[in-house]
């Protein structure tokens, strides 16, 4: 029998243009033909496109957020600390700038039973903790926040005052500047190992969830399990609930055409300063900045995902949004109410088929362990992704300032540009430079490889991802692939089979059915958050995945359909709780559909038909 198998990863022509690209990477992170066992094994691997995390091409300095210290936070948690027996980490390996990753399982059935015994004890104590567990994670990764606001990264002086020699000191202070880089990393590694810590019995519990409600209910529908649990409160729509607050105060002290006429934040803010009903407006929107709009524009995971506080204009655009959307009469606010009233009934049609006593204690058991820990999911990608995110991303600017004051740079942005090990030596020699008195070697010798890397992140734009590489698993078994990628058997064999459809078969796809409802619209394909700001009301969003940042355009859209992503993805919980019909994980979404086709979705069958191409 022929093997099944992807494109091999180190057959992949390189872009022309982008001639040497995999210096910009850390070596680990490449499919390398040396050694011969090495590629071996990497060609044997299944290594799928994480566009969830990454849906953009990598910038050098990526990785070092991305593949090391989210993906080892997860690994540190899972198989370090947890033992999950069917699971130990992602993986993964970096091609023309793209992130694909490698589902690490155990490799031997004795494995996973040796796994499993130490995983029991150890995340019942989690849960049978769970408040006060939850609650000393989240204690610690405010302290890691705080202790990052404090790092400042000085200026380099020209010389240190005469009274310092007459304190006795181990260093001068300047050597605060490698101290305090040195400690971006490590907080850097504490939080990812933080957030793991609750991010993933909420995502165990979940799993455990879904495997006793197809036990117990043969035949159940994805989206009545996710119906089930959905109905929480999450640190996540606590910006979404302040953008809303703010457009209903704009109505009630009658500026909202002001809003709505004004182009911009800088234009609005100026023109609201001239009236007091303007200015009282204004101070409300500077009271909820901190820490509401500290929210992220994208996944977090990159260089290109913003605070909504570095970019005003963000927010601004989805208050217009909601401001609008009052003015014909429509809710903005999530239908929480009717959210739980189908919750509990359908929990309650669900209980009454369960004849055994014991069944249904560990039904009712199960049920409400997932809705108790829920909320960590997305109140994790908050802390870190947001959050903490933005304050790295800050302090790497500040990084660049100085290199751009020592004429290594041109500009601070382009300090992601740099690789951690590139980075490492920079900042190193920046400091010895300093004190030798000679100017750094550095200031030759990078900005030519920085414009040439620049050049490269181009070129690497214009590229289609495939969706996998290497060989393709006979069956896809890892609970945590498919529930939070979306990644099944099914869908691998339509990635196989993708150049094989006809026109009419390429017009339907099918998916995760996780938020109920039917709906026919006109498509608009958003493969980007800047994208979302093109969304007109009623139209369904066809996305590669969504993050955090983009919940505004669900109250907007009239669905939405996505590549990737399973039945506790972002979209898919986002989707639940805002009641808009959704289905994730079809594979080929923003290949098949195009802007302005009329689509139909059907988010409790899992079904999108392309019904009319655009003229």
């Amino acid at each position: 029998m022929a093997e099944r198998r992807f494109t091999d990863p180190h057959e992949i022509e390189t872009i022309p243009g982008t001639e040497g690209w995999q210096e910009m990477y850390p070596y680990y992170l490449l499919f390398n033909k040396e050694p011969p066992e090495l590629a071996k094994w990497e060609s044997s691997r299944f290594w799928f496109l994480d566009n969830i995390h990454c849906p953009r091409p990598m910038y050098p300095l990526d990785p070092s957020l991305a593949c090391d210290m989210n993906y080892s936070g997860i690994g540190a948690i899972a198989n370090r600390a947890l033992m999950l027996p069917d699971f130990k980490s992602l993986y993964p390996r970096i091609v023309n700038g793209y992130n694909y990753v490698h589902s690490f399982e155990p490799e031997t059935q004795e494995e996973v039973e040796r796994r499993a015994k130490k995983f029991e004890p150890r995340i019942s104590y989690i849960y049978e903790n769970w408040n006060e567990f939850y609650t000393t994670c989240i204690r610690e990764a405010d302290r890691l926040i705080e202790e990052m606001k404090k790092l400042e990264f000085s200026e380099l002086i020209e010389e240190e005052p005469e009274s310092i020699m007459s304190h006795i000191i181990t260093y001068y202070p300047v050597h605060n500047l490698y101290d305090e880089y040195l400690k971006l990393w490590s907080l850097m590694v504490q939080m990812s190992q933080q957030t793991k810590k609750i991010l993933l019995p909420s995502y165990g519990a979940d799993l455990v969830f879904v495997d006793s409600a197809r036990r117990l209910f043969p035949g159940i529908s994805d989206e009545v399990i996710t119906q089930l649990v959905q109905g929480f409160e999450s640190i996540l729509f606590r910006g979404l609930d302040e953008l809303q607050k703010l457009a209903q105060s704009a109505v009630d002290l009658g500026i909202s055409e002001a809003l709505l006429n004004s182009v911009n934040w800088d234009e609005a803010s100026s023109t609201l300063q001239l009236e007091e009903a303007g200015r009282k407006w204004l101070e409300q929107f500077e009271a909820a900045r901190d820490p509401w709009f500290e929210m992220s524009t994208g996944e977090g995971w990159q260089k290109y995902d913003v605070a909504w506080n570095d970019d005003l204009d963000y927010p601004f655009a989805k208050i217009k949004d909601y401001v609008e959307s009052l003015k014909v009469g429509k809710r903005i606010t999530r239908p929480k109410e009717e959210v739980l009233k189908r919750r509990d009934k359908i929990t309650e049609e669900y209980r009454d088929l369960i004849s055994n006593e014991d069944d249904r204690n560990a039904f009712e058991r199960l049920l409400g362990l997932t809705r108790m820990v829920s909320a960590a999911t997305e109140d994790h990608s908050v802390y870190q992704s947001s959050w903490f995110h933005n304050l790295y991303c800050r302090k790497l600017r500040r990084i660049g300032e100085l290199l751009v004051h020592a004429d290594i740079l041109k500009d601070n942005e382009d300090v992601f540009l740099l690789n951690k090990s590139d980075l490492d030596s920079v900042v190193w020699e920046l400091y010895t430079s300093w004190a030798r008195g000679v100017p750094p070697v550095s200031k030759y010798y990078w900005p030519k490889k920085i414009e040439r890397r620049r050049e490269i992140i181009e070129r690497f734009r214009d590229w289609i991802a495939p969706p996998a590489l290497g060989l393709a698993p006979e069956a896809v078994t890892s609970a945590n692939t498919i529930v939070n990628f979306g990644i099944t058997t099914e869908l691998v064999n339509s990635w196989l089979e993708a150049g094989a459809a006809s026109e009419e078969e390429a017009k339907e796809l099918k998916g995760f059915a996780v938020s109920v409802g039917v709906v026919v619209g006109t498509a608009r394909v958003c493969r980007y958050v800047e994208d979302t700001a093109d969304l007109k009301p009623g139209e369904i969003m066809v996305t590669p995945s969504t993050a955090p940042a983009w919940a505004p355009a669900f109250q907007i859209a009239g669905g939405c359909v996505t590549d990737m992503g399973g039945l506790f993805s972002h979209t898919a919980i986002v989707a639940r709780e805002y009641g808009l019909p959704a289905v994730v994980g079809t594979g080929y979404a923003t290949a098949r559909i195009k802007t302005g086709d009329k689509i139909r979705l059907d988010g409790g069958e899992g079904i999108v038909t392309i019904v009319e191409r655009a003229k």
